[in-house]
């Protein structure tokens, strides 16, 4: 158990697959997806389209083969990191057209930045309520969700995308609407909190804090609020005190140490990924 997730590869098996922390299972995808990304990286930057293709078209093959060799949407299977291709394509697009875009915004002005604006502003309405109507879906059809990671999963990336291009691009008063104190903090922290919470959680209700006042803590809603009072409070602390007393200063230590890039360097990566002949490529 310890030797499968000192290494990340504890996702390869059913019995370690969420057995220290059940949320640790993405930490495995992730850290795989960091080792194979230099490789994918330099070809996707001259090949976006045709990578962007093969990286959704291997995780919706993947995710459809396993349903049918399983017989059912098993989550082991289609929460392994092929199964999440297409949604690495689709962040690593979202990076090099919002760099793109942003290379290009620089040397617009007047009428021309003001389109962006208002084109940018409507995309991320568009992005905002298929978001929305994608939720309820799942929502309204919660036992199938297994059914709909397998079969739909795909649908949710143009949705991302919009969003993650659009909201960046439009007027200063939406980002400062959604990038206010709240939101900021959440942004900081919320990783730390995902990765925190259920063993705060599991830990609180096996050690039976609060004290429960029935044989069926289920049947007290009173028992329930305390709980989940504790238990948030307790991984929002935990969540805090991860991301700034051991990541942010680990980050800073670390550019510290590099050295941040230039104005030049900054100014000749975006138009590299701005140029031209990417596109032809793609």
């Amino acid at each position: 158990d310890t030797f499968a997730h000192l290494f990340f590869v504890h996702n390869f098996w059913r019995e370690t697959f969420g057995s220290i922390n059940g949320a640790f299972w993405s930490l495995a995808i992730e850290v795989q997806f960091y080792l194979i990304f230099p490789f994918i990286a330099g070809y996707f930057l001259r090949r976006p389209l045709t990578m962007s293709v093969a990286m959704t078209a291997i995780a919706i093959g993947y995710r459809l083969g396993t349903y049918r060799l399983a017989g059912s949407a098993d989550s082991f299977y289609f929460n392994q990191l092929p199964g999440m291709l297409d949604l690495y394509a689709g962040g690593m697009w979202s990076a090099m057209v919002l760099a793109s875009l942003f290379h290009m915004k620089a040397n617009l002005n007047g009428g021309k930045a003001f389109v962006l604006k208002v084109a940018a502003l409507i995309f991320a309405g568009l992005g905002s309520y298929s978001f929305a109507v994608t939720l309820d879906w799942v929502w309204q059809h919660n036992n199938d969700f297994g059914y709909w990671q397998v079969h739909y999963r795909t649908a949710l990336v143009p949705v991302l995308v919009i969003l993650s291009l659009s909201v960046p691009l439009t007027f200063h008063f939406v980002n400062r609407l959604i990038a206010n104190p709240l939101v900021s903090f959440l942004s900081a922290t919320s990783y730390n909190l995902y990765l925190w919470h259920v063993f705060i959680l599991q830990s609180l209700y096996h050690g039976k804090f609060p004290q429960p006042r029935t044989e069926n803590v289920h049947e007290d809603p009173a028992w329930e609020l305390e709980f989940l009072l504790i238990g948030v409070c307790l991984s929002i602390l935990a969540a805090m005190m991860t991301t700034y007393w051991f990541e942010q200063p680990l980050l800073k230590w670390g550019k510290k140490k590099s050295g941040p890039p230039s104005t030049e360097e900054t100014t000749r990566a975006l138009a590299a990924i701005a140029r031209p002949d990417i596109d032809k490529a793609g």
